[in-house]
């Protein structure tokens, strides 16, 4: 993209050219995260006077012969606000303190307690065009992960994809490792370019490593993996325009290394290998 340099009096001078990521698309979705994150919103909460706007009195005298006297009425020592009076009877309830008719509440809702401060990432605001400023990819980003992810996805620069490898599966996998081997590449807040450890629903994500290309990069799934997403993988395959992807992607049936995925990646025409390089 070119951007015309203008002189004082508006007449152009001459045209540079921009970075690269003033022609991605804008990320409107993290310029509403931060938004919502810059808000200084006072929720609804009680009067801070609730129960205390009218003359009551602090105190009640408790003496014989005095005016406003509770003496002799049988009534405890809680201040009071009067509705009327006749002569030296009054009719009055008891007030601001909680407990009573007219008093407060008394343990009413603090503003404090709903003024949650919201944070956000400061690489959001970093760029909001950057496609590469959010966790939703494997590849050239550190990302930290405990040791109970279901599966983990490994990036095969070969064949210019990824393949995905659960929990159960304990055998070699084309990347020359087992799943035991890469949980310790991985887990434990290891942080390891080219690793990933996930849920095996995330797989079904829409946001599934979008930076990287999502559900198109997958080259290698372990087959159990693979027929226990069935239907529903087959399903995001249509959806992305790629309906015999579910059919592409390899198995240890096909394939347990890295010579053999790649035969099998040429033979059946993975998308994968005409998508621009991973590295």
């Amino acid at each position: 993209m070119k951007a015309k340099v203008l002189s004082i009096k508006n007449e152009p001078i001459k045209e540079i050219d921009l970075p690269n990521w003033f022609s991605d698309k804008i990320r409107e979705d993290i310029g509403q995260k931060y938004f919502e994150a810059s808000k200084r919103i006072q929720p609804h909460t009680t009067d801070i006077l609730a129960g205390m706007k009218y003359s009551a009195s602090g105190k009640l005298r408790h003496m014989r012969h005095k005016w406003k006297t509770t003496y002799g009425h049988g009534i405890s020592r809680v201040p009071r606000k009067i509705l009327w009076r006749r002569g030296d009877q009054f009719y009055w309830i008891g007030a601001t303190v909680s407990g009573t008719r007219g008093g407060r509440r008394a343990h009413p809702p603090k503003v404090e307690h709903f003024l949650k401060e919201k944070k956000i990432n400061k690489k959001y605001v970093y760029n909001l065009t950057l496609s590469d400023i959010h966790c939703y990819f494997a590849n050239q980003i550190l990302i930290k992960n405990c040791g109970c992810f279901e599966c983990i996805v490994a990036i095969i620069p070969e064949s210019n994809g990824f393949m995905i490898v659960h929990r159960g599966y304990s055998g070699m996998t084309p990347c020359g490792m087992s799943f035991t081997t890469l949980a310790g590449s991985v887990g434990g807040g290891v942080q390891t370019p080219g690793f990933l450890g996930i849920g095996r629903l995330y797989i079904l994500s829409k946001k599934f490593i979008s930076a990287d290309g999502g559900l198109a990069r997958i080259v290698w799934m372990s087959k159990e993996l693979k027929e226990s997403l069935g239907e529903r993988l087959k399903q995001r395959c249509q959806e992305i325009g790629l309906p015999d992807l579910f059919d592409k992607i390899a198995d240890e049936t096909q394939a347990t290394s890295l010579e053999e995925l790649l035969n099998f990646l040429a033979k059946v025409g993975h998308p994968a290998l005409n998508m621009p390089p991973l590295v």
